[in-house]
């Protein structure tokens, strides 16, 4: 059996059809294992650049409630069908669902990869830090790639090297 179709068939977790062809089909993948990671270890990449996800304009929302730049965001980030499933009033009521029920790997795992950048459920991930801090660990479903691509492992080295590690 293929790595992608064990990570589609696995009952330990939930990742939907449209976020694994959308988002998780980007290169061979070599492996995937559940994985405990603090909230503040986690990366975004985005519009060619790496950095934490409190950086984000998905974590600033949860400060400012700011509607216009979070459309902002979803009109720059999100296309397709992905627009649609990503807007202020659906952010607010998983807001309050994860207040109230927390995070569970099974209704919606979020997904690094072997970089620990994002690759799925940093509104999640951005709630959680919000809510716990960034030394809270949580599981997530950690796929390693064959390749990531040349300029996602320069910008990383970069991010280390900014960041003083």
């Amino acid at each position: 059996m293929q790595v992608e179709e064990k990570l589609m068939n696995d009952s330990r977790f939930a990742i939907d059809d449209f976020t694994f062809n959308h988002h998780l089909k980007i290169s061979k993948m070599i492996s995937y294992e559940i994985v405990n990671i603090k909230l503040g270890k986690i990366l975004r990449y985005q519009n060619s650049k790496i950095f934490k996800i409190d950086e984000s304009d998905v974590y600033k929302y949860l400060d400012t409630k700011n509607e216009e730049n979070y459309k902002k965001y979803c009109e720059q980030i999100c296309l397709g069908d992905d627009f649609y499933r990503h807007n202020s009033k659906i952010y607010n009521e998983l807001i309050k669902e994860i207040d109230n029920t927390d995070y569970d790997l099974k209704k919606g795992a979020i997904v690094i990869n072997q970089l620990n950048i994002i690759m799925d459920g940093q509104h999640r991930a951005c709630i959680l830090l919000k809510k716990y801090g960034k030394d809270y660990e949580i599981p997530v479903v950690k796929i390693r790639y064959s390749y990531l691509g040349i300029f996602t492992y320069l910008r990383y080295f970069r991010y280390l090297l900014l960041r003083g590690r």
